[in-house]
């Protein structure tokens, strides 16, 4: 079943929250902890068939987010 463009589905929106959670993590140096789920979560996208191209706007879009939002917090 195909969703509306721009409408995404549960457990894809779940996946793009964690990914973005486990980002942030190990960026504010998480260390091992923060990379072993991070390969759980490359572990879960192997198996629900993510493509390279999906994997890759994911991980731009958090990281423009990661970005973005340390440059408010330094603002602050």
């Amino acid at each position: 079943m195909k969703m509306a463009i721009g409408r995404k589905p549960r457990a894809q929106a779940s996946f793009e929250a964690k990914y973005a959670s486990y980002l942030r993590e190990y960026a504010a140096g998480g260390g091992e902890v923060a990379l072993g789920k991070a390969y759980e979560l490359g572990r879960r996208a192997l198996t629900e068939q993510k493509s390279l191209v999906e994997m890759a706007s994911l991980h731009h879009q958090a990281v423009v987010e990661l970005i973005r939002d340390e440059k408010i917090d330094n603002r602050r």
